[in-house]
C-alpha cells in the first residue's frame, strides 16, 4: 500500500519558483513508486493547470479538514517563516502526525540578515518551538546543515532531484559568455556586488566577454538592474528576461560558458547542477553552499566582494580560454558521477520509508 505524504507551502504557486521546481521534480518521480505525495498551497489560477499530481488549494480548504480527510503518514513543511505554520504544526501534533521541515536555505545564518527584525519576531513568537519540536529537518546537503542555525531537531539529508539534460548541442563563440540565471533580487543574490564587479572589469574585458542576465523579479529591482547597465555603459551586459519553458532553458545553457551566482545565502541552488550538466562551470560565493566546485576544479570560488568577484571572473576567463574543451567535459562528467538521479531517488525513498515506519 502506498504511503501518503502531505507537503505544505504557504507561498503562492509560481512558475520559476525554486521551491516549486524542487517539489515538482520530487512528486513526479516518487509518486510513480511507493508514495502518494499531495501539495497543500495557495493555488493561483493560470499557474497550476499542467500539474500532474494532487494539489489542494489552501484558499478553499482548511488544514484541519485536509488532515482529517486522508490518512497521512507524515507532513513536510517547505520554508520556515510563515506565521500560519504555528497553527498547522499544532494540528499535526493533535492528529498524531509526525511533521518535518525542509527550510530551503531559510535557516542559513546569512539568510537571517534579510528581514532580520521580522525573522527574530517570528522565532520569538514560537517558530523556534515549531522547529525544535519537529520530527526532523530536511537539509539539501551537508553544507546547508553546517551553515544553518543549530537546533534540537534531528537532521536529515534529502537531496533535490534535478533533471539532467543530456541531449543538447553547444553553440560556439569567440567571446566567453557569462550567464546569470536566477531571481533578480539584489540582497538575496548579491547583485549589488556582482554589478560593481562587472563595472570594475568593463574597460579591460568588455571586448572579450558577454554577460547575460535571465530571471524574474519585481518591478523595482528589474528597473535598478537595467538602469545600472545603462548608466555605467555596460554594453557587454544584457538583461534577457524570464525563462519559463524547458526548450528556452536548454537554448540558454547551450549558448553559455560560465555561470555567475553570487548569493548571500541559499539552500543549494538547482541551477548549479543544471549548469554543470550543460558543461557550464559556475563562479559561486560561500552563500551558495557549493564550495565543492572549486575543490573539484569544476568552478571558481569568490568572496562576496566586488573586487574579489572581478578578480575571480578574470581568473575564470583566462582558465576557460586555455581549457575550452576539457572544462565543460569535466563538469558533465562530475554531474553524471555525483548527481545520479537514480541513486538520489533511492536515498529519498529509503529516508521516507525509515520515517513513515518509525
Amino acid at each position: 500500500m502506498k504511503k501518503n505524504i502531505l507537503h505544505v507551502f504557504s507561498g503562492e504557486y509560481k512558475t520559476g519558483n525554486g521551491i516549486f521546481t524542487v517539489i515538482d521534480s520530487l512528486f513526479n518521480t516518487i509518486n510513480k513508486n511507493n508514495y502518494n505525495c499531495t501539495l497543500y498551497c495557495p493555488a493561483i489560477k493560470g499557474n497550476c493547470e499542467k500539474i500532474n499530481y494532487k494539489l489542494i488549494d489552501s484558499n478553499k480548504n482548511t488544514f484541519g479538514d485536509v488532515l482529517s480527510s486522508e490518512n497521512y503518514n507524515l507532513v513536510v513543511f517547505h520554508g520556515v517563516y510563515f506565521i500560519d505554520y504555528l497553527i498547522k504544526f499544532f494540528l499535526c501534533k493533535k492528529n498524531n502526525i509526525p511533521y518535518f521541515i525542509k527550510p530551503h536555505g531559510s535557516l542559513v545564518e546569512a539568510s537571517l540578515h534579510k528581514g532580520r527584525f521580522k525573522k527574530i519576531v517570528f522565532l520569538k513568537l514560537g517558530l523556534k518551538y515549531f522547529l525544535n519540536n519537529s520530527s526532523g529537518i530536511f537539509y539539501i546537503n551537508n553544507e546547508e546543515e553546517k551553515n544553518s542555525i543549530k537546533l534540537k531537531a534531528i537532521s536529515y539529508i534529502e537531496p533535490n532531484l534535478i533533471r539532467i539534460e543530456t541531449k543538447f548541442k553547444k553553440t560556439e563563440s569567440e567571446k566567453v559568455r557569462f550567464l546569470f540565471f536566477s531571481r533578480i533580487d539584489f540582497n538575496h543574490k548579491g547583485l549589488d556586488f556582482l554589478l560593481d564587479g562587472l563595472n570594475k572589469i568593463k574597460n579591460e574585458f568588455r571586448d572579450g566577454i558577454v554577460v547575460e542576465f535571465y530571471g524574474i523579479g519585481n518591478e523595482k529591482p528589474l528597473k535598478k538592474l537595467k538602469d545600472f547597465i545603462t548608466n555605467n555603459n555596460l554594453e557587454f551586459v544584457k538583461f534577457k528576461g524570464a525563462v519559463y519553458t524547458e526548450s528556452e532553458k536548454i537554448a540558454m545553457f547551450s549558448k553559455s560558458d560560465i555561470l555567475l551566482l553570487t548569493s548571500r545565502y541559499e539552500g543549494y541552488p538547482t541551477v548549479i547542477t543544471e549548469a554543470l550538466s550543460f558543461g557550464v562551470p559556475p563562479i559561486v560565493t560561500p552563500g551558495t553552499n557549493a564550495l565543492f566546485l572549486s575543490e573539484n576544479n569544476i568552478g571558481w570560488r569568490s568572496e562576496l566582494d566586488s573586487t574579489c568577484i572581478a578578480n575571480t571572473m578574470e581568473k575564470a576567463l583566462v582558465e576557460f580560454n586555455e581549457n575550452r574543451s576539457s572544462i565543460p567535459l569535466k563538469c558533465i562528467d562530475y554531474v553524471q558521477n555525483n548527481f545520479n538521479t537514480k541513486k538520489d531517488i533511492i536515498k529519498i525513498e529509503n529516508l521516507y520509508k525509515k520515517l513513515v515506519n518509525k
